[in-house]
């Protein structure tokens, strides 16, 4: 974990360590293998207008999956600038990478019909679960961050709320994780 702390640290200071950085991430080692067919660095920030702000990371469905809802087949996941500038440290990156956006890569491999707002809410809860149980040791500017966005999608997910309290996301749960 030391060496990709490092090499995490000098792709933040520096824009041209960042493909480097991505190109030396092990899938199988970040257990992103069986749902993630690539990690890809654009250098371009992108603007997500569902989002209402800059992608700091975002999860890309196969053709077979999008269009056919073929279950089983990878996606990729593509990592913007912001996801360096906005990190403080690996966990926050990690936190994005790895249980946000991997979360969201499982959910299509498993179940490519599943509604964006609840593969987005059952993404937050994977991330705050990882906090919690100090598997990510992230920042307290990256929590409140976080925290913020995690009510806005709740708000906007309120017509699901059958379906929210069967993957276990409530506010309280966010108000507990910070």
């Amino acid at each position: 974990m030391q060496d990709i702390t490092k090499s995490f640290y000098l792709a933040k200071e520096r824009e041209q360590h960042r493909k480097q950085f991505i190109n030396s991430l092990n899938l199988r080692q970040l257990e992103l293998e069986k749902y993630v067919k690539s990690l890809e660095y654009v250098p371009l920030n992108h603007y997500n207008s569902d989002y209402e702000g800059f992608s700091v990371m975002t999860t890309r469905r196969s053709i077979l999956s999008t269009y056919l809802s073929v279950p089983h087949t990878r996606s990729r996941i593509i990592i913007y600038p912001i996801a360096f500038e906005t990190s403080q440290n690996i966990d926050d990156f990690l936190s994005v990478l790895i249980d946000h956006e991997g979360q969201h890569a499982k959910d299509r491999y498993e179940e490519p019909e599943l509604d964006d707002i609840i593969s987005e809410i059952k993404a937050i809860k994977n991330q705050m679960t990882q906090i919690k149980n100090g598997k990510r040791s992230v920042s307290q500017s990256y929590k409140d961050k976080f925290f913020i966005s995690s009510l806005i999608w709740a708000l906007k997910a309120e017509k699901y709320d059958d379906r929210l309290n069967e993957i276990g996301l409530t506010e309280r749960l966010a108000y507990n994780l910070l």
